[in-house]
This record gives structure tokens, C-alpha cells and sequence, in this order.
């Protein structure tokens, strides 16, 4: 890039008094850039044409500014103002490192925005991105699909954004991550959608969700399995808050082949929804037991239950902070084993089984501690057992209770 009378924005007239140490020198001994190496660091979208109005499409100047830096890495910067895109913005990222930062920007998508507002697209081949600090505005837009997807495209760190959308557009989904986006960091954004606040299908594996606000949809968090039933490992979902929400978190299972996610982590959050906080739903028949565990929530609100469970999952429930009384009394539901350590339980609390009359190897309750558990059964016939340790068998341990 060039000084060609551009204005430069206050972050590149910072990075002129750059001092770049290279190895094997110290404070000492500095190796200063040359002013053309400094500002080939540095892209803005105003260098190249942005007005920032609101009204003119800027979407030539952000792809132009976004080529200058693809093949080199760098920081891209988009200042504060308002700019209108009739386009969806194509970030097709080329194993570098990047930084794209909004500063507050506000991202207004056009009526021709069909897809997401930002598009990032890596091939598996990325070395890190940053998205931070843009305001997507699509109050009066009912076409867009979405504010940022995420395709192929690892290491991503998306933080300090706000998504705010048209409570008309029913599939909206604010944050997508599809597929091979491992190790992505979605932290301290706020999101209000119709829809779904983050959404990961297929494999995100080891993604962290944490520190965000979500507010208004369907579902704040959703786990998709994709079209050959793979879907995301190692996801912590950690000190966010979900409120006004149907269900807090949703894992979906296909149909066939049958594969959920496995070692979910729910920890420190805040949740108060119509329905579940947390919501395993689809197929009935899953062919291996998948593993959540639920760490010191606190659960406000919920007309239906805390966790809805269709499946052979192992739920762990630790420290939680709240099970208040729900109006339908139904608390947790179908759970292949589940432990519920050191928790408070509500009034009408109902801890069902959806499979099956006999409880003794699926769906039924361990209270206690891991080291001294004892497990709470209905057998074939109906009576409750209560066992010290695992049971072997529908009639082991003793009977505590009989049909009336």
C-alpha cells in the first residue's frame, strides 16, 4: 500500500511509531520498519473508497480492502461509521494470520443480503482469524440469513460483536460455524435473534462459547449434526447468559446414523427460558451413550424443565444453583443414568424415563457423592429400590416403596 492521500484512521498513525524487534536483538538493539513495511500491516476500508453514510453501497471498498491483506496477514480495519453492504462479505481467508476490527462499525445488510453478512471461508487451512467489534444491524431486513458463518475455517476468535435482528426473520441464525471449524472462541458477544443465537453443525470440535448474552429466538445455543449424522466434540458452553429464550441449549440427534456429540460442558450460566434449559431432542433410537455434564448453573425460570433428555445420554448434574418449581412438574426427563451431586431440588420436581418400564440400567437417579452413590430405581413392577453402588440386576437392593 501507498500513502496516496488517504486519510489514515488514528490506529494507523499509531502503528507509524511501530518499533518491529526481529530475533536475536532486544530493546537495545532495534530493527525499525520502514514506513511502507509499517503500513503494509495495516488495511483500512476508508483507503479505499468506504463513505461510511449508511446509504452508499460500500461492499467494493471492504472486498478491496479485504484483498489487500489476504495473502500477507494483517489487520484490517473498519472505523466507527455506518456502512451499508448489498452483498454479503466474502472473507476467504488464506492460511495467514488476520485481524478484522470493527471498532463499533455498524454493519447494515441490504435487501440483495440473502446468505450471512459475513461469509469466512478457509479451506481447513487458517492460522487465526479475529472478528471483534462490529454492531450487525438487521432490524428492517427480513432476507438475511444471518450475521457471521464460520465454513471450514479453524482457529477463529469471534468477540465483541452485537447481532441484533428482525424479530420477523423466523431463520435467522446470528453466529454458524459449518463444519471443520475447530478450536473457535465465541466470547463476549451479545446476541438477540428470532431463531438461533450460535449454531454449530457438524464437527466444531473443542469450541468454547463463553462469557455471551443472548436474548429473544427459538434456541440461544444449537448443536446440528450434519448430513452424514457428525457432529461437534469437546464443546464447552461457559458463563453465559440465556434469557427470554424457548430452550437455552439444544442438541439435536439424527436419524440415522445415530452420533451426538460427546464431553459437552455446561458451566456458570445463567438461563432463564420458556421451555428447557437444556433440550436433547431427535431420534429415540441413539446407538451409543454420549456424555453431558451440567456444572454450577443457575437455572431461573422455566415452564417445562430444566433438561429434556429422548436418548441414552449420561447427564451429570454438579453444584447447580436453582431447580425452581416449574408449572408443569417436570424437571428432568429420560436420562440414560443421572447423577444429581450436591444440588438443590424444587418442589414437583419429576425425574422421568422415556424408555421403558424398568429403570435399573436406564433412566434412573444417583444421589450422593461419586464416591458414595445411591442409586433410586422403579423395577419391572413398578416398586421403588434404593441400592448403596451400582445395581446388577431390576431386583437388586431393597424396596423403599410399592404401588398404592
Amino acid at each position: 500500500m501507498s500513502m496516496d492521500g488517504n486519510v489514515l484512521n488514528s490506529e494507523r498513525e499509531i502503528a507509524l511509531n511501530l518499533i518491529i524487534l526481529s530475533p536475536g536483538h532486544n530493546l537495545a538493539d532495534p530493527v525499525v520498519q520502514t514506513l511502507q513495511a509499517k503500513l503494509d500491516n495495516f488495511a483500512s476500508v476508508l483507503d479505499f473508497g468506504a463513505t461510511g453514510d449508511g446509504v452508499t453501497d460500500d461492499i467494493a471498498a471492504f472486498d478491496a480492502a479485504w484483498a489487500s491483506i489476504k495473502n500477507t496477514g494483517g489487520t484490517l480495519i473498519v472505523p466507527p461509521a455506518t456502512y451499508y453492504l448489498n452483498a454479503t462479505w466474502l472473507i476467504d481467508t488464506a492460511g495467514k494470520q488476520y485481524i478484522i476490527k470493527g471498532s463499533g462499525a455498524v454493519l447494515l445488510s441490504g435487501p440483495s443480503v440473502t446468505g450471512f453478512a459475513i461469509d469466512v471461508t478457509g479451506g481447513g487451512n487458517v492460522l487465526k482469524t479475529m472478528i471483534r467489534g462490529f454492531y450487525f444491524n438487521h432490524i428492517t431486513n427480513t432476507t438475511v440469513a444471518g450475521a457471521i458463518r464460520l465454513s471450514d475455517n479453524p482457529h477463529t476468535t469471534l468477540t465483541n460483536n452485537m447481532i441484533v435482528a428482525n424479530s420477523s426473520s423466523a431463520s435467522y441464525i446470528g453466529i454458524d460455524l459449518y463444519n471443520d471449524c475447530f478450536w473457535t472462541f465465541i466470547t463476549d458477544n451479545s446476541i438477540a435473534t428470532n431463531n438461533i443465537g450460535v449454531r454449530l453443525y457438524g464437527d466444531p470440535n473443542a469450541t468454547m462459547i463463553n462469557n455471551n448474552t443472548f436474548a429473544g429466538g427459538v434456541d440461544g445455543i444449537r448443536l446440528d449434526p450434519d448430513a452424514g449424522g457428525t457432529s461437534a466434540n469437546g464443546v464447552r458452553i461457559s458463563g453465559n447468559s440465556l434469557e427470554s429464550l424457548t430452550n437455552g441449549i439444544t442438541v439435536i440427534g439424527p436419524g440415522t446414523p445415530d452420533y451426538y456429540p460427546t464431553g459437552v460442558l455446561v458451566s456458570e450460566n445463567r438461563c432463564e427460558t420458556a421451555d428447557y434449559f437444556i433440550n436433547i431432542a431427535g431420534s429415540a433410537s441413539n446407538s451409543g451413550t454420549q456424555t453431558l455434564n451440567a456444572l454450577n448453573n443457575y437455572w431461573v425460570a422455566g415452564n417445562t424443565g430444566y433438561l429434556s433428555n429422548p436418548d441414552n445420554w449420561v447427564i451429570k448434574v454438579f453444584e447447580q444453583m436453582g431447580f425452581p418449581d416449574n408449572t408443569s412438574d417436570n424437571v428432568i426427563t429420560g436420562a440414560a443414568s443421572l447423577h444429581i451431586i450436591h444440588s438443590g431440588i424444587g418442589q414437583n420436581t419429576h425425574i422421568s424415563n422415556a424408555s421403558g418400564a424398568s429403570t435399573w440400567q436406564n433412566g434412573h437417579l444417583v444421589l450422593g457423592t461419586t464416591s458414595n452413590p445411591f442409586h433410586l430405581w422403579a423395577d419391572a413392577t413398578g416398586d421403588l429400590r434404593i441400592k448403596n453402588g451400582a445395581p446388577t440386576s431390576d431386583t437388586d437392593g431393597a424396596i423403599v416403596g410399592t404401588q398404592t
